[in-house]
């Protein structure tokens, strides 16, 4: 791969053949990625708060230091979260989950039409 390679987005087509099963595993990895970066902009708020913490409100040169460590490491954790983030977002072709609603859609609808004309089967089950 090439630094200035595009990656385009994922065929319509490809996402139509896909299985329920494989459209429902793409989301959830492109909703965990999400969820990944913000817990690493998370952590780095936290770090960011510590940090200043212990610069601001202690007089202790050694904690101050350690405020300033914090501080540091506040900044690479979030570019350290974003650069992960893009890299699995290229890695998953750039596609969104409003990409795999918009083609499953009609899918959707048909499978919720099969799931209602199973309500409509008698129930055995017993009612002990």
């Amino acid at each position: 791969m090439t630094a200035g390679k595009s990656f385009s987005k994922l065929p319509p087509e490809l996402i139509r053949v896909m299985s329920r099963s494989e459209r429902l595993a793409l989301a959830r990895t492109l909703m965990a990625n999400q969820r990944t970066v913000l817990s690493y902009v998370t952590t780095s708020i936290g770090l960011l708060a510590a940090g200043y913490g212990l610069i601001v409100l202690t007089g202790h040169v050694l904690l101050q230091a350690a405020g300033v460590v914090g501080l540091a490491l506040s900044g690479i954790v979030v570019i350290v979260g974003y650069v992960r983030y893009r890299r699995m977002k290229r890695a998953l072709g750039r596609v969104t989950a409003m990409d795999i609603l918009d083609v499953g859609y009609s899918l959707l609808h048909d499978e919720a039409g099969l799931a209602s004309d199973d309500a409509s089967a008698p129930d055995v089950s017993s009612d002990r």
